[in-house]
């Protein structure tokens, strides 16, 4: 029960990390990047997010089936050392995008950020 309870807590962290560093992810921003011409700062900044919140999910199911009698014969989620390494991994990754993310400029004439600011990089470049 002190496993179960300990587990739920790491995940319960790990999401509430993830909220502050990352927030919520932008999905139609995130689809924009790969459809909508050309590809924005906000787009690509979007499409990491949603990439490392896709870890982070997958690193909490895995946590949380490891605790349950679902996993059954498969004993690769029930031990502690590879519980520990998907954590650790999500964390990483955590850090990772959130340390890029919170380098990059709010905005930037990069990328096609909108055609206001490319006509003045253009001015700006002749």
């Amino acid at each position: 029960m002190r496993r179960v309870i300990l587990t739920l807590m790491l995940v319960a962290v790990l999401f509430s990390a993830a909220r502050l560093t990352l927030g919520t992810p932008d999905v139609l921003q995130a689809l924009n990047f790969f459809g909508g011409g050309i590809p924005t700062q906000e787009a690509g900044e979007a499409v990491m997010t949603c990439l490392a919140w896709v870890v982070i999910l997958v690193a909490a199911s895995g946590l949380l089936v490891g605790v349950t009698q679902i996993v059954g014969q498969a004993q690769l989620l029930r031990r502690p050392a590879a519980r520990a390494a998907m954590l650790l991994a999500a964390s990483l990754v955590l850090l990772v995008v959130g340390a890029v993310h919170r380098s990059m400029p709010p905005k930037s004439v990069c990328c096609g950020s909108n055609a206001a600011d490319m006509s003045e990089a253009i001015h700006l470049a002749q």
